[in-house]
């Protein structure tokens, strides 16, 4: 690639993301820290998971300037971000089974707890005792 200032030719690299995705961040520096929503945003990289992801890079030695070609990332972010509420919906899903289950679980068990007393009961009138005697 040829740099636009000294029109030499720049050398060919790259700016790793290990952790996050590299962006640019309009503004200066200050408040940084702060609320980002309200600031233009540029990613450069795309999100690394479970490995690094690189932003292209050229550098210039002569003019000591690095031009980094800007992608299309968000769509790929946008496309993670629906897979994980898929993922999310099919865990929903079956967690309300799991729910509805147990709950029939239990009250199964209860049904036939209350049968037994009552299968007591009987038998305690059978035998001439206090029916509420278990």
């Amino acid at each position: 690639m040829e740099c636009p200032y000294c029109k030499k030719e720049m050398r060919e690299g790259f700016i790793p993301a290990t952790q996050y995705r590299v962006r640019w961040i309009a503004g200066s520096p200050k408040g940084y820290w702060g609320n980002l929503d309200d600031r233009e945003q540029v990613w450069l990289s795309e999100l690394p998971l479970l490995t690094y992801k690189t932003a292209e890079a050229f550098y210039c030695p002569d003019c000591k300037t690095v031009i980094i070609p800007v992608k299309e990332f968000q769509d790929n972010f946008d496309k993670l971000g629906d897979k994980v509420d898929e993922i999310g919906k099919k865990f929903a899903g079956a967690f309300d089974r799991f729910t509805a289950s147990r709950e029939e679980k239990d009250a199964r068990r209860e049904a036939e707890k209350r049968e037994r007393e009552l299968e007591k009961r009987q038998e305690n009138i059978k035998k001439g005792k206090d029916p509420w005697e278990l």
